[in-house]
């Protein structure tokens, strides 16, 4: 905050973006910030300049043609990853612990396009999957957890919510992973987790534990939860591995659609036989889409020091 009794001229005006999700059945109200849009250096000689930089930032962000509005916030695919965090935290994307209620109720907390996380047992990472609706997820199974059954499983499938449970019985929390800034579109995203779910590459074998997968022939969970919601091909828990990461985030981001792109069908009908099932339980989460932007609101401080 600036003291009343000075010049607000005598500082570097700075952006920062803040994203706020209303209130949705289960889930309260949350909030994304980032602070200091672009490189942490990034300061404007004057309020003026300051502003029509955030407008042009805004006008990125609430076209609704623009197929990867993140590369308006981010610039390099080093600045999306917190390399000092084991969790490996996504900027853009914010993780909310859910109530005990959230396993017999996902509909209630979670929408299309969230990351459903869940601690493993025995074992240091996490499990994820893709909230699709209507309590289904879409998810890679681990096939070395040993079982007969699971290594049977073992490939990117659609599973019902209690399935995503039984996969790791253990009774830790179950994280939710929001997209405030969304990587791309979400029809592209039902269109990605199609393809996999109906490919060849991703059937039995595709699982791979290792972190730092340099390619997309192998993957855990969450290269795969990842490379379908954000076109970014990482593990959450191994992003210190992470190559090239002063690479364009567009150019991470457009490697990895050509990798869904590049995939092999089964068939036509297990393509259409997946997209329908997709598009069922997608339609019974009624909500806006991830990528609509409300007209943002301007906070300044008032002659009293106090947000208007």
């Amino acid at each position: 905050m600036v003291p009343p009794s000075e010049d607000l001229s005598e500082y570097s005006p700075k952006i920062w973006l803040l994203v706020y999700e209303a209130p949705w059945q289960k889930t309260g109200n949350n909030l994304y910030v980032k602070k200091e849009v672009g490189k942490p250096w990034k300061v404007y000689s004057n309020l003026e300049k300051a502003e029509k930089e955030a407008d042009k930032l805004v006008e990125k962000l609430m076209d609704k043609n623009n197929p990867y509005p993140a590369c308006a916030v981010f610039e390099r695919v080093g600045d999306v990853f917190n390399i000092f965090s084991f969790s490996g935290n996504i900027e853009g994307v914010g993780g909310f612990k859910l109530s005990k209620n959230a396993k017999n109720n996902p509909e209630g907390h979670f929408k299309f396009g969230d990351i459903a996380r869940r601690k493993i047992k025995n074992r240091l990472a996490h499990h994820v999957a893709i909230y699709l609706g209507d309590g289904y997820v879409a998810q890679l199974y681990d096939e070395s957890l040993g079982s007969q059954e699971n290594k049977k499983k073992a490939k990117a499938r659609i599973d019902t919510w209690e399935e995503f449970l039984k996969y790791n019985p253990v009774g830790g929390e179950i994280i939710r992973h929001h997209v405030f800034v969304p990587y791309k579109k979400e029809e592209t995203i039902k269109e990605h987790i199609v393809r996999a779910i109906s490919s060849k590459e991703y059937d039995s074998g595709s699982y791979n534990l290792l972190f730092g997968a340099g390619n997309y022939e192998k993957g855990n969970c969450q290269h795969f939860t990842n490379r379908c919601v954000l076109s970014l091909n990482i593990s959450n828990e191994g992003t210190a591995k992470k190559i090239n990461e002063d690479e364009p985030l567009k150019n991470e981001i457009l490697a990895t659609n050509q990798h869904f792109n590049d995939l092999s069908k089964k068939s036509d009908k297990e393509l259409k036989k997946s997209q329908d099932r997709i598009d069922q339980y997608t339609a019974q989460i009624r909500y806006e889409p991830i990528w609509v932007w409300k007209k943002p609101v301007n906070l300044k401080p008032n002659s009293d020091c106090k947000l208007q």
